[in-house]
């Protein structure tokens, strides 16, 4: 093979369809079933918005980095809009504009400087007042910030519609096999399974955690873990009075909600992976405490709950190319955050055009080495202040 890739998560299966797109001779490893990681437990919302207000980015890494951060997002919504039109992807893929809401009023300078950010970042956003943000979904809030041509889609539609495509075109996928070991040298890349090796040019791995030799490129993140529940109403027939867009809150600790297929998710309550481990059910409590003050709906129930856990970076950028050291046969993939769904996508795209030369690896954005993933500053929590 030309590629060995090894994940079979938003971001392996598109590195895989952009390989095989391209010509190459593709393996793709995956130890469960696809899409059944941390990709399974996606909102999948798809934004040029991070986790981190871009505000306090902007104080951190400067005007040209938070421009950086945002135009990955937004070409990366362009690329999935463009791949469901040409390979008529049947994912639900659909454009609505997201609102950042200010619930109190000491939020409002915040959303302010949200707002300012992204203008300076490339974006026109629109500030709403409490009246016309009330006039607009019905709910009750300080403010809020409206950013337009945001994206959704089904996210398990889309990874197996790129997974049937990529073999369509040569790209061959094997399920229910772990790679136990990557042994490159200076000619190829030994990949060993239970069952088998496989001989590749080189090898990506997109696993989220990385596994040994590589576990030292897992400083480079934060483990948190974000919880959803999924809410429907009670009553037959009846509609959401709250209208369709992307919503985040930008309190401490943030919520994030959208619709799918006719369910309303509300995520967020996030933790620190220790912390979460003795957490217990009180995320999902506050998530439905936080969904009674927020709706103007009624009738509706809990229908389906679930926690996932994110990686991420100082800089609210993913890692994607060779770490420093490492063997010019193993490209590393992860780090995606909040934004799994846009920077998973968007990171196998650019590990194939690194494999394919179509990128020079200075100009990648996502490199182990840039300056802003090296930097030992204190990470700074998102929110209002």
């Amino acid at each position: 093979y030309d590629v060995a890739v090894i994940g079979g998560g938003i971001a392996g299966v598109s590195a895989a369809y952009f390989l095989t797109r391209a010509g190459k001779k593709v393996v793709l490893l995956e130890a469960t079933h696809l899409g059944t990681g941390e990709t399974g437990f996606t909102t999948a919302f798809l934004t040029s918005s991070v986790d981190p207000p871009l505000s306090l980015l902007r104080e951190r890494f400067g005007d040209a980095h938070i421009r950086q951060v945002r135009a990955a997002g937004e070409e990366t919504i362009r690329l999935v809009e463009a791949l469901v039109a040409e390979e008529a992807l049947p994912v639900g893929f659909h454009r609505l504009d997201a609102l950042a809401v200010g619930l109190m009023p000491d939020t409002v300078p915040h959303l302010a400087r949200e707002a300012e950010a992204l203008r300076v970042a490339g974006g026109t956003p629109t500030l709403l007042g409490a009246d016309e943000f009330r006039a607009l979904t019905g709910v009750e809030a300080a403010g809020a910030l409206r950013i337009p041509l945001q994206g959704a889609f089904d996210v398990r539609a889309f990874l197996l519609s790129m997974a049937e495509r990529l073999q369509r075109r040569g790209g061959r996928i094997f399920e229910e096999t772990r790679a136990t070991e990557i042994a490159p040298d200076a000619a190829v890349v030994r990949v060993k399974t239970p069952a088998a090796t496989v001989t590749a040019e080189t090898a990506v791995l997109a696993t989220g955690t990385f596994p040994a030799p590589y576990t030292k490129q897992n400083r480079a993140f934060r483990k948190m873990v974000t919880y959803v529940i999924a809410l429907g109403l009670t009553d037959t027939g009846a509609s959401w009075r709250l209208p369709d867009f992307l919503y985040w809150d930008v309190a401490t600790p943030f919520h994030y909600m959208r619709f799918v297929n006719g369910a309303f998710l509300i995520g967020g309550e996030d933790l620190p992976l220790p912390e979460a481990s003795k957490a217990g059910e009180k995320p999902w409590s506050s998530l439905e405490a936080f969904a009674k003050t927020f709706l103007p709906d009624d009738h509706w129930r809990v229908t389906h709950r679930w926690r996932g856990q994110t990686l991420e970076t100082d800089d609210a950028l993913p890692v994607a190319g060779v770490p420093p050291g490492g063997s010019p046969r193993v490209f590393l993939t992860s780090g995606f955050g909040g934004n799994g769904m846009t920077f998973g996508t968007s990171a196998g795209k650019v590990i194939a055009d690194l494999l394919t030369g179509a990128l020079r690896p200075a100009d990648n954005p996502f490199r182990f080495e840039r300056e802003t993933l090296l930097r030992k500053e204190t990470p700074r929590s998102s929110g209002a202040g």
